[in-house]
């Protein structure tokens, strides 16, 4: 038997949107939120680098001017991000089934870059 992954959790897509879902409607006055929801995504350290906080289990990070909730994770073969715009207009899960980053796929879909001006 091999190592189970980080943290040994097992999860599919279904979850991992019901669980996004749960963070982007929790506020700290939404109606149904479970208790210490919200409290999850609030900055309780600096990361070192500028623009990034860590929460409890969450990274906090402008991303051109945008709020974003985010984490990452990389493992056995595998790689996946889930993040959200802080005002919970946007989410995203990137699932992959390989060991490289798929954080850019997942901060442009939340946060598209602008588009290139048109040439002359």
């Amino acid at each position: 038997m091999g190592l189970p992954g980080a943290g040994a959790l097992r999860s599919n897509m279904n979850d991992m949107l019901a669980y996004l879902r749960a963070h982007m409607l929790a506020g700290p006055d939404a109606a149904g939120t479970p208790r210490g929801l919200h409290a999850v995504r609030l900055a309780q350290r600096d990361s070192g680098m500028p623009g990034l906080a860590i929460g409890l289990a969450w990274h906090l990070q402008d991303v051109r001017g945008r709020p974003v909730v985010w984490h990452n994770g990389m493992t056995g073969g595998y790689a996946s991000f889930i993040g959200f715009t802080a005002d919970g207009e946007r989410g995203v899960v990137v699932l992959a089934n390989v060991s490289v980053s798929v954080d850019d796929i997942g901060m442009n879909a939340l946060v598209p870059p602008a588009p290139a001006p048109a040439s002359a």
